[in-house]
């Protein structure tokens, strides 16, 4: 049995999934399998996996014969694997030789932990280097204190659901998870659609295992036009995703305790917090009137008190108001 499975979603990515596919054939451990899930594609992706298969036997290809969507994909190809771990990696995305040495080193190291993601940097379609994403949000984690929050410095590991529910942090390509794990969360939900599914997934993975960052850059991440990442419905996937979430507490499917004081930090504590930056930024811009507008957005939803079990919803409002 190999140490992990990797599972890559592809529709129609001809022009990278090679260079994804040989990515973790350079790995520094190659105690591996690959399931390659074609979604449906119409551009030779399928014939490119089918190429490299040939002279390497770890590589399994699955056609699911048209498109399902990424989490049906992402399910179907868990569903084959037979390792102790797993990792979703986008078929745009490539690992850096030690990507799976040093994150189930870490994993066998800490028993407790359920997944652990990397940092990653920036690549440009043509594979030309862009920089190291800049550990500002959506990559910085942010914990609520007593009075205000804290971004968590990268020597601490553990990251908590409410940095989570915030949204970036983690992404499918740069994360290791245990497949027992990943099993008793649900794997992916197919009836979500695309655009936060991947924090869907973690914020479950959170409610129920320790999730850790690896503060070491293992991953490059692709950035190009025609990414699914790039959608324009972000509000209405993120409402989906609170919505969601409130139903599974009411449900007494995820810690209610959990659910409301993710919430609260996000309506009362960061939504202000973004406010005051919004309004440094425009005051040296010189823009008065906007400036004194996010003044008054981050005194009207900040509240130094911790949440109660009925004031989430009512601080959701005010703050997307």
């Amino acid at each position: 049995m190999p140490q992990v499975s990797v599972i890559i979603p592809c529709h129609n990515a001809a022009s990278f999934i090679a260079q994804a596919v040989k990515s973790l054939c350079f790995q520094s451990l190659q105690d591996w399998e690959l399931i390659v899930v074609d979604d449906g594609s119409s551009d030779g992706s399928a014939a490119v996996v089918e190429s490299l298969a040939g002279s390497e036997p770890r590589i399994r290809l699955f056609a699911l014969g048209h498109n399902r969507g990424v989490c049906f994909a992402r399910n179907a190809g868990a569903r084959l694997a037979t390792s102790p771990y797993l990792l979703f990696l986008d078929a745009d995305d490539i690992l850096l030789p030690e990507m799976l040495e040093r994150t189930i080193f870490y994993l066998n190291e800490h028993p407790k932990v359920g997944a652990v993601y990397t940092r990653h940097a920036y690549i440009a379609r043509d594979g030309a280097f862009l920089g190291v994403e800049p550990g500002n949000w959506p990559w910085a984690r942010y914990v609520p204190t007593a009075r205000w929050l804290r971004k968590v410095p990268s020597e601490e590991p553990a990251t908590a659901f409410e940095s989570l529910f915030l949204v970036g942090a983690m992404i499918p390509s740069i994360t290791v998870m245990r497949a027992w794990c990943y099993g008793r969360a649900g794997g992916w939900d197919e009836s979500f659609g695309q655009g936060c599914e991947d924090t869907d997934l973690f914020l479950r993975l959170a409610s129920s295992c320790q999730i850790h960052h690896f503060p070491e850059v293992l991953v490059h991440y692709r950035v190009h036009p025609g990414q699914a990442s790039k959608r324009d419905d972000f509000q209405h996937q993120y409402q989906r995703l609170t919505d969601k979430f409130s139903d599974l507490a009411a449900a007494g499917l995820v810690s209610a305790d959990l659910v409301n004081r993710a919430m609260w930090f996000r309506s009362r504590r960061f939504v202000p917090f973004r406010a005051l930056l919004d309004a440094r930024r425009e005051l040296r811009k010189g823009q008065l009137l906007h400036c004194t507008r996010s003044l008054v957005h981050a005194f009207r939803t900040y509240s130094p008190r911790q949440a109660t079990q009925t004031e989430h919803s009512t601080a959701s409002a005010t703050a997307e108001g």
